[in-house]
């Protein structure tokens, strides 16, 4: 059930979206675990373009993370956060490819309902 408080705060993540969108198509990328014990990630089809907002890192000073690690068992700084609305479909390791750039998906938020977030870092090319 959808709450009046929902119904505002999702028109205003839209508004706040709008203001600055970015159309990314994201490719997802499942953990595929093998017989024996090990493991690879495995890319599936592409998602339709969906548009998100890209919000620059700046966590310092905060317990917020600024560090993950990704799909190549790396440790790389946070390098955004993308906010999207209610009903994009944003997975965990999901990639893209923004402005000549790769970037991996390694964190999403709770869901609140009226937005979706997830926390980005660059890929090694």
């Amino acid at each position: 059930m959808t709450t009046r408080e929902q119904v505002v705060n999702r028109r205003l993540t839209k508004r706040f979206i709008d203001t600055s969108p970015r159309n990314i198509r994201l490719i997802p990328y499942y953990r595929l675990e093998d017989d024996m014990g090990g493991w690879r990630y495995v890319k599936g089809d592409i998602r339709p373009t969906q548009t998100f907002r890209f919000i620059e890192s700046g966590n310092r000073g905060t317990n917020a993370a600024t560090n993950a690690t990704g799909t190549d068992g790396i440790l790389r700084e946070i390098e955004f956060e993308m906010v999207g609305e209610h009903c994009v479909d944003v997975t965990l390791y999901d990639r893209f490819t923004y402005e000549g750039v790769e970037y991996e998906v390694v964190q999403i938020w709770p869901d609140n309902g009226w937005e979706k977030r997830a926390s980005v870092v660059r890929r090694a090319t």
